[in-house]
């Protein structure tokens, strides 16, 4: 009777291990996920990084959108590239993306400064009109690329890694039938 009140025992403290753990592992999971979107929002709205800006951008410049795609063919045609970074660090990465003049940061993409002047001229608060006026047409882009960055690298690349799929699935265009 000993034996198996020991393995009645055994099973009880397993069964409360098992528990335990996939509860943590539940709490981690959540707290990791609001976490992540904390630490997103404040790099996002740090470098000033609206998607909706930049979707726009790219949608109606030509040459910015040419321009980028030049820039990324050329790298991914350039074998040594990764570790010419890696000699170069980050100051000449800095340097090849400032010459693409993406729309981020916020020198160029920071509050109007005509709104800014007028609040001035009006004797409001710089800061009350920039932050009523100017931040709630920016929240939507910053949470939008808040939860894109929140979502993680595994996620886009599994999303990627599909689109790659269905772009190879079926029968190329122009191509003739054996």
């Amino acid at each position: 009777a000993g034996a198996k009140n020991a393995d009645d025992v055994r099973r009880s403290i397993e069964q409360w291990f098992s528990d335990t753990m996939d509860r943590l592992s539940g709490w981690y999971t959540r707290t990791l996920r609001w976490v992540s979107f904390v630490v997103g929002l404040a790099f996002t709205i740090v470098l000033n990084v609206d998607s909706v800006v930049v979707i726009n951008s790219f949608w109606s410049d030509p040459v910015l959108r040419e321009s980028v795609v030049a820039y990324t063919a050329e790298r991914l045609q350039d074998s040594t590239y990764v570790s010419s970074l890696e000699e170069g660090g980050i100051d000449n990465l800095r340097t090849e993306l400032s010459s693409l003049t993406l729309p981020v940061g916020w020198t160029k993409y920071g509050p109007d400064p005509e709104l800014i002047d007028t609040a001035k001229r009006e004797g409001k608060a710089v800061w009350w009109v920039v932050m009523t006026q100017w931040v709630p047409k920016r929240l939507i882009g910053w949470l939008l690329t808040t939860l894109a960055v929140s979502m993680g690298a595994h996620f886009w690349f599994d999303v990627l890694s599909r689109f790659v799929r269905i772009r190879s699935a079926g029968v190329v265009p122009g191509a003739k039938k054996q």
